[in-house]
């Protein structure tokens, strides 16, 4: 079984590991580097212990841009952790037009990123689920279902945000 297992949590974000997946939630506090570097430094810990890792990010849908500083953060430590990854799926939940443009932009922005591993935007924790569970099954076959993937999303979520409901 591939239970969630919470690797730590800041103010803003909450890591955990479920298998082979690696999992984040942006909480709706606005982050800072200090809570990036150490949400990131236990992942970047986990996934250098064996194998591929699929990453799955939920950004709470009431976020908004990080600052240049948080944005130069999460680049420093995504290098680091982007050797052991094999795919990354990025949710955001937002509904309706803003939602969509959320995405586009995010997608638009992707291009620019040279990453070693494909990733997604997708709308929900189910489309990243079959997304990573997908990408993982090639070498991690049987190891982690569609259905164990969006199970840790929705308690990480829930933990997340359940201030924000």
């Amino acid at each position: 079984m591939n239970e969630l297992r919470i690797l730590t949590r800041r103010p803003s974000l909450i890591v955990g590991v479920a298998g082979p997946v690696l999992l984040g939630a942006w909480t709706g506090v606005p982050p800072t580097p200090d809570d990036v570097v150490a949400c990131l430094a236990p992942l970047i810990r986990e996934a250098s212990k064996s194998g591929r890792y699929g990453l799955v990010v939920a950004v709470h849908p009431a976020a908004s841009l990080p600052d240049e500083h948080v944005r130069a953060a999460i680049a420093q430590e995504m290098r680091k952790l982007d050797p052991h990854l094999a795919c990354g799926a990025t949710v955001i939940a937002r509904g309706g037009f803003s939602g969509a443009a959320a995405r586009a932009v995010a997608s638009t922005l992707q291009l620019l990123v040279r990453t070693g591993h494909p990733e997604k935007i997708v709308s929900t924790g189910l489309e990243a689920a079959r997304f990573v569970a997908g990408e993982l099954a090639g070498d991690q076959a049987g190891r982690i279902s569609v259905e164990e993937i969006a199970a840790a999303y929705d308690e990480l979520t829930r933990d997340a945000w359940r201030d924000a409901r």
